[in-house]
């Protein structure tokens, strides 16, 4: 009986503790995203697609032309992204002549282009 009592105590404190220390979903997202942001916009970041306060368009097609998963796996994130443009009225702008957005294949986006709504699948 009372190693019934204490396997049900320390599998209750396990996943208390577990509960405890886990990151909520969006806090994961939120941080993985705002590091992308940082490392696509530091100077000193092996990945920067910035020269000075400009986007380095020689630089941005060297990034995208990257496979996505071995990019992931460099700038150590679990979470899968999708990168892309978009003007200070919400309209899409292509990454390169290749590609409008950068990223997990399977994913896509919803946003305004010319004045449609339109959704494009991450990577095309």
């Amino acid at each position: 009986m009372a190693s019934v009592i204490f396997l049900t105590v320390f599998a209750a404190f396990y996943g208390f503790v577990t509960f405890l220390v886990l990151e909520p979903e969006d806090e994961v997202l939120a941080r993985e995203g705002q590091q992308i942001a940082t490392l696509l916009t530091s100077e000193a970041s092996p990945y920067s697609i910035m020269a000075g306060t400009q986007i380095n368009t020689t630089k941005l097609e060297k990034l995208t032309e990257r496979k996505y998963d071995d990019l992931k796996a460099a700038i150590r994130v679990q979470k899968d992204f999708c990168l892309y443009l978009e003007d200070t009225k919400g309209n899409l702008i292509p990454l390169s002549p290749k590609i409008k957005t950068f990223g997990k294949p399977v994913a896509s986006i919803t946003m305004q282009t010319n004045g449609k709504e339109a959704t494009f699948p991450c990577g095309a």
